[in-house]
C-alpha cells in the first residue's frame, strides 16, 4: 500500500500545474488581465477562455504564486448572496 505513488507524486514528461482564478463575486466576467503582472514567474502563462481565466506553470509552486498575483479587473456584479443564503436555507428545511 504504501509503496504505490501517490496522485501527487505522478511527474509526466512537459506536464504542467494549473489554477483557475474566480471571482469575489459569483456572475462576474472578465473586463481585463494583466499578463505582465506574472512576467516574473518562470514559465507561468495565463489561460482564457470566455470568462474562464487560468494560469499554468511547470512547477506548481509557481502556479500558486502566478494565480495569487495574476491581475484581473471582473465586471461589477450585485452580490447575489442574501438570494442563495435564503434558497440555501429554505431548501435544506426541506424534508
Amino acid at each position: 500500500m504504501f509503496g504505490k505513488p501517490w496522485v501527487t507524486d505522478i511527474r509526466v514528461e512537459g506536464m504542467l500545474h494549473g489554477r483557475m482564478i474566480r471571482p469575489a463575486i459569483p456572475g462576474a466576467s472578465v473586463v481585463s488581465v494583466d499578463e505582465s503582472s506574472i512576467a516574473g514567474i518562470p514559465g507561468a502563462r495565463v489561460v482564457r477562455k470566455g470568462d474562464f481565466i487560468g494560469v499554468v506553470a511547470p512547477k506548481e509552486w509557481d502556479a500558486i504564486k502566478a494565480s495569487q498575483k495574476l491581475k484581473v479587473t471582473w465586471s461589477k456584479v450585485n452580490d447575489p448572496s442574501p438570494r442563495w443564503r435564503s434558497f440555501t436555507i429554505t431548501s435544506a428545511r426541506r424534508p
